[in-house]
């Protein structure tokens, strides 16, 4: 059985990038259809009561005063 072809340096870009974040868990999603990746720092998310559109495009979700996730459109163009 062949093994699949793996960019494995993508993959450490990645790590070394979410070593730097303040909060560690996470999960994260890509819709390729839509080119959105979605960031939720809870499982199950939680429902936003606030959100943040940054003049980047990228929605910062809030519950009550905490960050609960992030949700970047155009990934594909960054």
């Amino acid at each position: 059985m062949a093994l699949a072809q793996v960019s494995i340096d993508s993959f450490l870009q990645l790590a070394k990038a979410i070593q730097g974040l303040d909060k560690k868990s996470f999960w994260m999603s890509y819709d390729a259809e839509a080119d959105v990746m979605y960031i939720n720092f809870s499982s199950p998310p939680q429902a936003a009561t606030d959100t943040e559109v940054t003049d980047d495009d990228i929605a910062i979700r809030y519950r009550a005063d905490e960050i609960i996730g992030v949700t970047v459109t155009a990934v594909g163009s960054r």
